[in-house]
């Protein structure tokens, strides 16, 4: 019974004296020999100790010999089993074992009951696992096969597009047909994918109906929600969008915390660097998006910089250089970081010199920009984006007094042919087109002027000029860029639409909501619909600056129509010009004064026969920077 004995005995075996028991599994009241402490707290503390040799695969103390482990059970605490075990422990059954072995008897379970109570329902709550993620099984087997569906669905949209590349509108349903069962077949997949995705959710919810705490099951429906999320934000679903919202937040147990606090990033880069940046967010007010200052974001370059979710636009300052507006949109989760398709360091935003642009010019930055996805816009392009090169376009439209210098300039160089070929004529169908009947009338030296309409109202000089037809537009972008020295042309209708749209993919160039006082439409007028000087409508205008490309007059583009849309090769706009000889129809884009202004959607889209000029359709010009 004498402590020579202990020091001469093993570590594990149970001793014979006045303080009996294995010395591993001995509480400190034991440990002490404090007789009168014993009760039904000292065998939960042993019982949490074979629980800890269970859990860590070794005793809580060990030692040379029992004494050695007695003045550690003395000394303190043995490690926490988290620690030391050798194989991934339930944090459950951690807590257990460690309440259990508590050195204050008061604060472990007061008996064995109430420990194996714990136990029980620790079991309990492991079985109910095990048969929920069985069923979650069932879900993940479903999973990949719904990706695998919508991923064939967009395979045969996109063959149904090639199909209709060499298919004109006026052609005969049997060349159309192939092209419309692919569609059928996608519509079809689809619809499958949807049906499956129903069944994999039912799984899901099932799961947590058996285990209502299921960390995957909430995972898997996490991830889900924010795919939905961010799907609908971008898509302008402001209802659903609230309620994956309220989703995500539901099953999210902190891996999207940032997410759903709307923390993005923005990294920018400019040639020349050392630029000034200052951010401005767009808010809603009386329905149209108005940029608001933030303050000074910082000197380029920017790296990471944080910015909540939101449409933004950048003013950028350099000593001798234009100021440049850059558009932007800031998801959640995500980072702006202005690399161009195949690239991974930022593309620098070149910074034109103050003199290379004139107070009509509109700076455009490369960059990427949203096109398409607009469901109420028509013939409207797929949502994606585009990476499309920098480029300046006027600010408005080309007006009546610009093209008459331009025909008088032809006139006075002995081009009168030319000049008559270009002059505006009469829209098809109106009146007979034969012999020489102009939309301008000639002075009697010779000079082109305004005259009167069909409806007995004089033109006025800032309405912008219609009636011209897609070679006459041409012809006067030859002249302009010759007069300029510079590359002007027509814009691709890609172009155009980034020019409206900026990066954020609103629908109309102030924002998402149309309303008639907003830009010159059919129901803008409270009498008969006409033409308006070019800056009559203020609020039709671009995140960029850029006026009237919603309404008052369409612009020919320098593409030719397909449905399919322009050319994207490698996620960039490829500018291809029509032949001059080509018979195909242009694309035509904006709104115009006698059109619905649902017709006035950035992402609309129409097509016109190149030879015929329309009451609606003018000239806006547009070049290629750097």
């Amino acid at each position: 019974s004498s402590g020579g004995a202990l020091h001469d005995a093993a570590p594990q075996l149970t001793q014979h004296g006045d303080v009996l028991g294995t010395p591993s599994f001995m509480p400190p009241e034991q440990a002490r020999g404090e007789r009168d402490l014993h009760g039904p707290e000292s065998d939960v503390y042993a019982l949490g100790a074979i629980l800890y040799v269970l859990l860590a695969g070794r005793t809580p103390y060990d030692g040379e010999s029992a004494l050695a482990v007695l003045r550690q059970v003395l000394a303190g605490p043995p490690p926490p089993v988290l620690e030391v075990a050798r194989v991934p422990v339930p944090a459950e059954l951690a807590a257990i074992c460690e309440r259990a072995m508590r050195r204050a008897i008061a604060d472990r379970y007061p008996d064995a009951g109430a420990l194996t109570r714990d136990v029980v329902t620790w079991l309990d709550g492991a079985r109910r696992r095990e048969q929920a993620l069985a069923v979650l099984d069932r879900a993940r087997a479903i999973g990949p096969g719904i990706e695998a569906l919508r991923a064939a669905a967009g395979h045969k949209r996109a063959e149904a597009q090639a199909l209709l590349a060499g298919v004109r509108p006026f052609d005969p349903e049997e060349r159309k047909q192939p092209s419309w069962e692919r569609e059928d077949e996608a519509a079809h997949l689809e619809v499958t994918a949807a049906l499956r995705e129903a069944e994999w959710l039912e799984a899901v919810h099932g799961a947590l109906t058996v285990d209502p705490e299921l960390p995957e099951a909430h995972a898997a429906l996490a991830d889900r929600y924010r795919e939905h999320l961010i799907a609908a934000e971008l898509a302008h679903r402001d209802a659903d969008a609230a309620r994956f919202e309220a989703q995500l937040r539901a099953h999210d147990r902190g891996r999207y915390a940032a997410l759903l606090r709307g923390e993005g990033a923005l990294s920018l880069v400019t040639d020349p660097p050392g630029a000034e940046v200052r951010v401005e967010r767009f808010a809603l007010k009386s329905r149209r998006l108005v940029p608001e200052d933030q303050g000074l974001l910082g000197v380029t370059p920017l790296r990471a910089a944080p910015l909540l979710r939101g449409r933004y636009r950048l003013r950028i300052r350099a000593p001798g250089r234009a100021e440049v507006i850059y558009p932007l949109l800031i998801e959640r989760g995500a980072h702006w970081d202005g690399c161009a398709p195949g690239e991974r360091a930022p593309t620098p935003i070149a910074l034109p010199a103050a003199e290379e642009l004139d107070p009509g010019d509109v700076y455009v930055p490369a960059g990427l920009t949203g096109i398409g996805g607009d469901p109420g816009a028509a013939d409207g392009l797929p949502a994606r984006r585009v990476w499309v090169d920098a480029f300046v376009i006027r600010r408005f439209p080309v007006t009546n007094t610009e093209y008459l210098v331009f025909l008088n300039e032809l006139v006075a160089a002995g081009r009168e042919a030319e000049a008559m070929a270009a002059c505006p004529g009469v829209q098809l169908g109106m009146a007979d087109r034969a012999g020489d009947r102009r939309a301008f009338t000639r002075t009697d030296g010779g000079r082109f002027a305004l005259a009167v309409d069909d409806w007995g109202c004089p033109l006025e000089p800032d309405q912008p000029v219609v009636l011209v037809d897609w070679a006459a537009a041409m012809a006067y972008a030859r002249w302009y860029a010759a007069r300029r020295g510079q590359p002007w042309r027509l814009p691709d209708e890609v172009e155009r639409e980034k020019a409206a749209r900026g990066a954020d993919g609103r629908f109309f160039p102030w924002g998402d909501h149309a309303d008639a006082t907003f830009a010159c439409a059919l129901e803008s007028h409270a009498g008969q619909p006409a033409r308006v000087p070019v800056d009559s409508y203020p609020a039709d205008e671009s995140p960029y600056g850029v006026r009237g490309l919603a309404g008052n007059s369409r612009d020919w583009c320098i593409n030719v129509w397909r449905s399919e849309g322009p050319t994207i090769a490698g996620g960039r706009l490829r500018i291809e010009a029509a032949a001059a000889g080509d018979p195909e129809y242009r694309a035509v884009r904006g709104g115009a004064w006698s059109s619905p202004l649902d017709l006035s959607r950035s992402a609309a889209r129409f097509g016109n026969r190149p030879d015929v000029p329309r009451l609606t359709m003018g000239i806006r010009l547009v070049r290629s920077f750097g």
